[in-house]
């Protein structure tokens, strides 16, 4: 039986309706044993993999026992079961890709649909995950290049959560880059207007200010996209797996080359004319109403 077990990985799952059916009310014990049953699965499979390597050269030798081809009716039967599983979207988003098998097309296309899946099933009950919204963020601006839609979501993100309003700025890069200097402008001012009505840190506005006024402030957000991917991750086997792509990924490297704002904002450039002393003694929206 261990020789056959080493051979061949054969599971019998049934379909996401018939699960459902079977579940008798019990969904979300259901979706749970799944969920831990996929995780073991996918551990296995990365284990296996690594063992094949240490034992040959060949690559694609080793990647035949890890294709993974069961993780999708996983991920479907949990989506089923249990719509409102939010760390399971947070996971689904991002093993199709990072798995240390050649990330396809295919790949992508399914972790961002089941990241999208759960930002339409939490909204329906009024539940937003910033979290979530990043990792879809992440897929598209690192592995299709789609930025417009990047930064979509990144600004959506800056708008749910105080504590990521910085992700405006990544948006701005990213709208820079798809050449809507006009959308780059108005996620900056935003970012800014956000940060002078919510701080009254003198420190904090002169943190903002300094910052928008850098001559390298799309390739100050580039960085900040790899390392917060990096630190989006929870589990740690993944978080390694994510580090690795970037180190052996140069697209990074040339973004930081990329073009930065194709004209001055007007609006941002008068606040920046204020001495930085006054900004500690007017009221910060006051002195955000009177700059622009």
């Amino acid at each position: 039986m261990r020789s056959r077990k080493d051979a061949s990985d054969i599971r019998y799952l049934p379909s996401p309706k018939m699960m459902s059916a079977l579940s008798i009310g019990y969904n979300e014990f259901f979706a749970d044993l799944y969920w831990i049953e996929a995780l073991n699965y996918f551990g296995e499979n990365l284990i296996k993999k690594v063992k094949k390597e240490s034992k040959t050269t060949s690559t694609l030798e080793s990647l035949k026992d890890s294709d993974l081809k069961y993780l999708s009716q996983y991920a479907d039967l949990i989506l089923a079961l249990d719509p409102y599983f939010n760390y399971f979207y947070e996971w689904a988003s991002t093993v199709f890709i990072y798995n240390w098998r050649p990330i396809s097309d295919e790949a992508v296309r399914k972790s961002n649909y089941y990241g999208n899946q759960g930002i339409i099933n939490l909204a329906k009950v009024f539940r937003y995950s910033p979290d979530l919204i990043r990792k879809v963020a992440f897929n598209y601006a690192i592995e299709t290049k789609e930025y417009v839609q990047a930064a979509e979501y990144f600004m959506f993100v800056s708008r749910l959560d105080p504590s990521k309003r910085d992700s405006a700025l990544v948006a701005a890069s990213y709208y820079d880059s798809a050449g809507l200097s006009e959308l780059a402008k108005s996620a900056r001012e935003e970012y800014l207007a956000y940060t002078f009505l919510e701080n009254s840190s003198p420190a904090k506005r002169q943190e903002a200010i300094v910052l928008l006024s850098s001559a390298n402030v799309n390739s100050g957000a580039y960085e900040f996209l790899r390392t917060a991917r990096i630190e989006a991750e929870k589990d740690n086997d993944l978080k390694e797996l994510i580090k690795k792509k970037f180190e052996n990924d140069q697209s990074f490297s040339a973004k930081v080359q990329q073009a930065q704002p194709l004209e001055i904002n007007s609006k941002i450039q008068k606040i920046l004319s204020i001495p930085i002393e006054k900004t500690q003694i007017l009221d910060p929206s006051l002195l955000l109403l009177l700059s622009l």
